[in-house]
């Protein structure tokens, strides 16, 4: 029996294997164009293990407490499963980097960013929370929001961007659970 493939509801030729997975990656491409390109297996998941959250959690406590230091204060020598996360997160991405002799955590600029596309992201967040200026963003809302196309962004990198965007936006983002204001 010979399948009939379509997209977007138009006849797809699908001569082999190859040719199906070559289309596949195409539309996926096209789909979500403005996902992050992230290489990670720890972080970039749906779900993360309970380790990999544990690691994830440390990384964004350095990233509060650190965030002006080189390796984020960690030891460079030492390889727990945050350092991971930070190299390909953070440092490689440029969102972790050296401005004017010292260290920061913001926006990389354009012209790293080509490589990671971590750009689309932290400007999705910006417009989320900048709808309605005064009132108050669901976290929730937020994380549905940057999994649907064109972003696709799992969930388990989701807390690290929300992490760099209240960074980044100190002065102008507070943060609130159950209605009492969280420091």
């Amino acid at each position: 029996t010979s399948l009939d493939w379509f997209s977007q509801g138009n006849p797809l030729e699908v001569p082999n294997a190859r040719h199906l997975l070559s289309e596949l990656s195409r539309i996926c491409d096209e789909t979500y164009a403005d996902a992050p390109r992230i290489h990670n297996e720890l972080v970039n998941r749906r779900s993360l293990s309970s380790a990999a959250a544990a690691a994830r959690m440390r990384l964004v406590e350095r990233m509060f407490t650190h965030g002006n230091s080189e390796w984020l204060g960690m030891d460079a020598a030492k390889k727990p499963p945050e350092m991971s996360m930070y190299l390909s997160v953070l440092l490689n991405t440029g969102i972790h980097h050296q401005h004017d002799g010292s260290w920061r955590i913001g926006e990389p600029h354009q012209n790293r960013d080509k490589k990671c596309n971590v750009l689309p992201t932290l400007k999705k967040i910006r417009e989320i929370v900048q709808r309605q200026p005064d009132a108050r963003v669901s976290v929730a809302a937020l994380f549905e929001e940057l999994r649907k196309p064109p972003f696709g962004v799992r969930d388990g990198m989701i807390p690290l961007f929300l992490t760099v965007f209240a960074i980044t936006h100190e002065q102008d983002v507070a943060f609130y659970k159950d209605g009492s204001f969280l420091r």
